[in-house]
C-alpha cells in the first residue's frame, strides 16, 4: 500500500530535490519505499547525533552527501517514519466499518499504465476506467486477505467519480471513545437497470480486481460472458428465459462461495484466479460449488 509504494516514495524524493542517481542508489540497496527507508538506520527523530544516518547514506551513495542533500534526505526520513507510524496506528484501529485506505495517486497511475500495456484492445476512457474509490476498496480486500462482494451499482467508472463525487461529514468515535468529525467521499450509485447497463457494471469491477492483483480481467470477463450467455439461451419448453435478477443472484452466490474458499488465502495472488478458473472449466463445477 502507501508505505510500500515504490512510485510514491520515489516521486516524493524527486519533489524534495533528491537526485535520480541517489534515488537509484537507494533502490539498489533495497530502500524503495517509506517502510524500508523509515527503518534503514537506528537514528530516531529528536536525536542530536545523526552519525548513524549519515553513515548509512555514505555507504549507500558511495560518498558523503553534501549539507544541502543531507537536509533533503532528513526531510524524506521524517516523512517516511511518520507514514510508517501512521500505517501501524491505522492497522491497529481498523474495524469492519472502517473506510478503505486511499492508495497514493502515483501508485494508481503506475498500475493503470502497466494495465494498459497488458490489456490490448481495451480503450481506456473515463467511461470505461474503474473509479479510484473502487480501486481503493478492492485493494483493501487484498490487504485484509478476504474478498467481499461489491454490489454492481457500486462498481463506478472514473467519469461518475469526476462528475458526481460528494463529500460527507459525520460524527464518529475514535479508539479512545471520543467523538470526532470525519469527512469521506461518497459516490452516487450507478444506474444498472437493464441488461446493457448491468453488463457495463461488470467492467470496472474486473479492471479493479486486475489492478489489485487479486484476479485477472480475462478470468472475470469469462465469468461475465458465462452469465450473459445463459441469459441469451433459448429456454426449455414451458420455461421462461433467465432473468437479469437471476443472473445477478448467481453472481452473488459465486462470490460468496469464492470469498469463503479463499478467506485468508489471497497470498499468493493466484488464489482467486485458480479458483475461478477451476469453476469456469466446466459448468458442473459451478453447480457443485454453489450447492456445497
Amino acid at each position: 500500500m502507501a508505505i510500500d509504494s515504490k512510485v510514491a516514495f520515489q516521486n516524493r524524493a524527486v519533489e524534495l530535490g533528491i537526485e535520480q542517481a541517489e534515488i537509484d542508489a537507494l533502490d539498489d540497496a533495497g530502500v524503495h519505499g517509506y517502510a524500508t527507508y523509515a527503518y534503514c538506520s537506528t537514528h530516531q527523530p529528536g536525536q542530536s547525533d545523526s552519525t548513524v544516518s549519515n553513515a548509512f547514506l555514505t555507504t549507500t551513495l558511495g560518498n558523503a552527501p553534501s549539507a544541502a542533500a543531507t537536509t533533503r534526505f532528513r526531510s524524506l526520513f521524517f516523512e517516511a517514519l511518520a507514514s510508517s507510524l501512521g500505517d501501524l496506528k491505522s492497522r491497529a484501529g481498523r474495524s469492519e466499518s472502517s473506510e478503505a485506505r486511499i492508495i497514493p495517486l502515483a501508485e494508481k497511475m503506475d498500475g493503470i499504465r502497466q494495465q494498459k500495456g497488458r490489456l490490448n484492445g481495451l480503450s481506456y476512457t473515463p467511461q470505461s476506467e474503474a473509479s479510484h474509490a473502487l480501486i481503493d476498496k478492492v485493494c483493501q480486500q487484498f490487504e485484509d486477505n478476504m474478498i467481499t462482494y461489491i454490489e454492481l451499482n457500486r462498481c463506478t467508472f472514473r467519469q461518475v467519480e469526476a462528475l458526481h463525487s460528494k463529500g460527507d461529514t459525520a460524527l464518529a468515535l475514535n479508539n479512545s471513545g471520543s467523538l470526532r468529525l470525519s469527512k469521506k467521499q461518497r459516490l452516487d450509485d450507478v444506474n444498472v437497470t437493464g441488461e446493457r447497463k448491468r453488463r457495463q457494471a461488470f467492467l470496472p469491477r474486473a479492471l479493479a480486481y486486475d489492478l489489485s492483483g487479486i484476479s485477472t480481467s480475462a478470468v472475470l470477463d469469462l465469468w461475465t460472458h458465462k452469465i450473459l450467455e445463459k441469459m441469451n439461451e433459448a429456454p426449455l419448453s414451458n420455461y421462461r428465459h433467465i432473468s437479469v435478477e437471476q443472473a445477478v443472484s448467481t453472481d452473488k452466490a459465486l462470490w460468496v462461495k469464492v470469498s469463503n474458499d479463499t478467506r485468508g488465502k489471497l497470498q499468493p495472488k493466484t488464489a482467486l484466479i485458480n479458483h475461478l478458473t477451476w469453476l469456469l472449466q466446466n459448468p458442473r463445477n459451478i453447480r457443485k460449488s454453489l450447492s456445497t
